[in-house]
């Protein structure tokens, strides 16, 4: 994910550290791990996300894991500007069916 913009905001990260990036799960690993769908850290489950962006991310998928709230993951998703063909992608490789979007 190293040098990826910010899969949210679009932000690039500067080599001088100003806007930095992590590699963050599209499906969070918590919810994988728990639900023993396979390996957490598969290429299409990774993004990048800056550090303006991870927390809105966090707070959605906190939907998923603390009430298994799967329609309002992907809604809060949606209003955060999350790329959901990303999340299309990794909810068919976990056998978790498509977003219809």
């Amino acid at each position: 994910m190293s040098g990826q913009p910010c899969a949210i905001c679009g932000a690039k990260p500067s080599p001088s550290g100003c806007v930095a990036h992590a590699s963050d799960h599209v499906i969070a690993a918590r919810f994988i791990t728990q639900h023993q769908l396979g390996d957490p850290n598969a290429a299409v489950n990774l993004v990048a996300l800056c550090a303006s962006c991870h927390p809105k991310k966090r707070r959605a998928e906190d939907r998923l894991c603390n009430r298994t709230n799967i329609v309002g993951w992907l809604q809060e998703f949606n209003r955060i500007g999350f790329p959901m063909e990303k999340v299309r992608k990794a909810m068919e490789f976990y056998s978790l069916g498509g977003t219809n979007e």
